[in-house]
């Protein structure tokens, strides 16, 4: 589970939104991943954050965006907070994300509001709790 320092609030600094190098279409270019971040790194950022809409996440599979978010934390290593987009139209599919981070050791995540039917206040507190879970 998560062992990595908890998220400091409020959240200063820069905080990039990752790009998410890819081979061909659908495979993680893990070597390019780590040479961003390590990059980036050495630039003093306060965080990243992986699986915005910089990082094509809504056009990656399931599996692949599990992928994406156990390299970045365990290429990371604790150094600085990893914030990780789990947006997607179906909310099982935003729970099972928000579980892959904190397992991987992500200290936050980021869901936007859904994009496709417009909610109201009470959906979008329904969708907050089951993606709580």
């Amino acid at each position: 589970m998560n062992s990595s320092p908890l998220l400091p609030r409020p959240l200063r600094g820069i905080v990039p939104p990752l790009v998410t190098p890819l081979v061909e279409s659908e495979r993680l270019d893990v070597a390019a991943l780590e040479r961003q971040l390590e990059r980036i790194l050495a630039g003093g950022v306060a965080g990243v954050f992986a699986l915005g809409s910089s990082g094509e996440a809504p056009s990656l599979s399931l599996e692949l965006r599990r992928e994406v978010i156990a390299a970045t934390c365990r290429l990371v290593r604790g150094r600085v907070p990893v914030l990780v987009g789990v947006t997607d139209a179906a909310p099982a599919h935003s729970r099972a994300l928000a579980a892959a981070a904190a397992d991987a050791g992500a200290q936050a995540v980021v869901l936007s509001v859904p994009y496709y039917f417009p909610p109201d206040q009470a959906e979008l507190e329904a969708l907050a709790r089951c993606v709580a879970r």
